[in-house]
């Protein structure tokens, strides 16, 4: 099981129980056996150039951020944070001609699967990300 808690940063409307159902569709895709937490920020461009500044050395807006924390409290382990840049979902939903909510629930889904594990680094794990990532949101849609 993955709890969510959303905290927004910027004013942006997503349903908190398509978030959720998001967190239950990788938790069954994946099998989780721990009980899980993270947080998904939604946060201004401004905010997130800082961080990707701060902690990558990247001076850019970027679209998602996940930094994981892996804590463990009792029977519960608190995977991380994600943040989200509202104002760059927006455009690239744009650019995809896609609807902003389904933009943003895509980075939630790559940020999640960033905290639990995933990466892109290497070719062979970017098509394996990818390919889990459409798997999750065909299941959403």
């Amino acid at each position: 099981m993955i709890n969510v808690n959303i905290e927004k940063k910027v004013r942006f409307i997503v349903p908190r129980r398509l978030i959720e159902k998001t967190a239950n569709i990788i938790n069954k895709r994946l099998k989780l056996k721990n009980r899980n937490e993270a947080s998904v920020v939604f946060v201004s461009d401004k905010m997130i150039q800082e961080l990707n500044k701060k902690y990558r050395k990247k001076n850019k807006v970027t679209d998602v951020l996940s930094f994981v924390d892996g804590e463990v409290d009792g029977r519960v382990v608190y995977l991380g944070d994600i943040f989200v840049a509202v104002n760059q979902a927006k455009r690239q939903a744009k650019e995809k001609n896609i609807g902003e909510q389904k933009e943003v629930i895509i980075l939630v889904i790559h940020g999640l699967l960033h905290l639990l594990g995933y990466d892109h680094i290497k070719n062979s794990e970017a098509e394996e990300m990818e390919a889990l990532e459409k798997k999750i949101l065909d299941q959403i849609n």
